[in-house]
């Protein structure tokens, strides 16, 4: 396996994650060609996901990059330091 590439697993429940969102929003839809359609969609995906990960790795990064920044801001940003204990500060 390329050291570049992600794991399979991760693209796996990547694509079972994404293929129950699918069916979750095709149930709360009205039932119509619309719902047919995003149905289907939840199963094509579900199956790439099982049979053939490597095809979410586009999805999968876009929306790791997209997460990226905030993670990295959480990461950078300084933590809130407490006040220094100590004597106060004679005012004169």
């Amino acid at each position: 396996m390329k050291s570049h590439a992600p794991d399979r697993l991760p693209l796996r429940q990547f694509g079972w994650v994404l293929a129950l969102g699918l069916a979750l929003a095709a149930g709360l839809m009205e039932t119509g060609p619309a719902a047919l359609v995003v149905e289907a969609l939840a199963a094509l995906v579900f199956a790439v996901a099982t049979i053939w990960p490597v095809a979410l790795r586009g999805p999968y990064r876009s929306l790791a990059s997209l997460g990226a920044p905030a993670r990295r801001q959480r990461l950078i940003s300084p933590s809130p330091q407490s006040p220094r204990a100590g004597p106060p500060a004679s005012a004169g």
